[in-house]
């Protein structure tokens, strides 16, 4: 297992160890062998500022392989976690843990409001279906990567206003946040400051102020040490420990 400050030095030292790969958006595909993985690794291998530097079927080696090759953007098929021993929503809670600014994108054929509840609340931040077009893929990983969320034009406007419906019902202030707004919560729970989070993200210290008086309006927070302690409470469990 790693240990708390691994996680750290993982988002931190990712563009250092990438030799010749500055502007080299780095994919996992966790999906199930066939034609729909090869069409992605055919999309996505060596194109358009993207590569495939791993492939799984296999929720139980997503983890590792996480850690060996260290992506971007994580593709994850919704299939293979509802296999026996999935396990989707710990196996997302552990990977953030790892990985903090790790990106999740989802993989479906057809997927509830609840369960797109559910994934988003356990990190994800995209949801693409087995239908979506190649541009839809590419579009997907440029918002995600943006710190956006992305929702292929395929999934429903109903089942879109549901998960906004729920949203607005649940007690859970994390479905309020985007993408970004998650990560830089988890940066903090991982120990980084300002300076800290701005340098992963890769974005200017002014930047991160604004996103953190952003989230503090959004929880109705108005201290920063209270939000610090909240950063611990919903993300902190999910460090490595020692």
């Amino acid at each position: 297992m790693l240990r708390k400050s691994h996680s750290r030095n993982l988002s931190e030292g990712r563009l250092a160890s990438r030799p010749g790969c500055n502007h080299c958006t780095r994919i996992l595909l966790a999906v199930g062998p066939g034609l729909i993985r090869a069409g992605l690794r055919a999309v996505l291998n060596g194109r358009n500022g993207t590569r495939v530097v791993g492939e799984t079927g296999l929720v139980l080696e997503i983890v590792e392989l996480v850690q060996s090759k260290d992506p971007d953007v994580l593709i994850l098929d919704a299939d293979i976690c509802s296999a026996p021993r999935g396990k989707c929503c710990e196996t997302l809670k552990t990977l953030h843990g790892i990985d903090p600014c790790l990106k999740v994108i989802v993989l479906c054929s057809d997927i509830s409001p609840e369960q797109i509840g559910r994934a988003f609340k356990a990190g994800i931040c995209g949801c693409i279906t087995r239908e979506c077009a190649t541009d839809d893929v590419k579009e997907a990983i440029r918002k995600v990567m943006a710190g956006d969320h992305y929702f292929s034009p395929t999934i429903t406007d109903a089942t879109l206003a549901a998960l906004d419906s729920a949203a607005r019902r649940s007690d859970d202030p994390l479905l309020g946040l985007t993408c970004r707004e998650r990560e830089m919560l988890r940066l903090m729970a991982n120990g980084h400051d300002i300076k800290g989070i701005a340098s992963t993200c890769k974005v200017s210290d002014k930047a991160v102020y604004q996103w953190r008086k952003k989230v503090m309006g959004v929880l109705d927070i108005d201290e920063t040490i209270k939000l610090q302690l909240f950063a611990e409470k919903h993300f902190g469990q999910h460090l490595q420990k020692p």
